[in-house]
């Protein structure tokens, strides 16, 4: 069975420039039998948007978590095996969040939460992270690998003026 291995975004100036960039510290750990595999840890809001930003190939989700959530450790297992099935077309982050500042500052009204990346079209999808909502996560993630996510979009411009309601929906059903 594999190791656990832990991956966390470090400050890192080779050139003098002072920029963020990818810096990966692994840690052995004891192998608990589960899934595992590198899920990135994020510390600031600036480490999150290089990492969301550098992503040029993946689908990025950003696992939004606190300290003293049971929920977020309940559900981690499962986020770990998701991670481990995904990894090739996904990059997994985590980030751990300790007041509401943090939260206003990524637009996380409560944890676990996610955000899902796409790298051209920027923050697509916005959901709960719960343990029971992981088969969920998995079937959007696997929507958006196999380009058949489902988008609603409401064109109302192109609706005459006096429709009623009903008319609207009918038109783009």
């Amino acid at each position: 069975m594999l190791p656990k291995v832990r991956t966390e975004l470090g400050y890192k100036s080779d050139d003098g420039t002072g920029e963020y960039s990818s810096k990966v510290k692994i840690e052995r750990v004891k192998n608990t039998g589960q899934a595992s595999t590198e899920v990135a840890k994020v510390r600031s809001k600036q480490q999150h948007e290089v990492i969301v930003n550098e992503e040029r190939e993946r689908l990025v989700v950003v696992r939004y978590i606190a300290p003293w959530c049971q929920a977020c450790r309940a559900a981690e297992p499962s986020f770990r095996k998701l991670a481990y099935q995904l990894s090739s077309d996904v990059k997994f982050v985590e980030m751990p969040l300790k007041d509401e500042e943090e939260w206003d500052s990524v637009g996380v009204s409560s944890v676990p939460f996610a955000h899902i990346f796409h790298p051209e079209a920027g923050l697509v999808e916005e959901m709960k992270m719960h343990r029971s909502d992981m088969p969920a996560v998995k079937k959007v993630l696997g929507d958006y690998l196999d380009g058949s996510c489902e988008l609603l979009t409401y064109l109302f411009d192109d609706v005459e003026d006096g429709d009623d309601e009903d008319e609207q929906q009918n038109q783009f059903q």
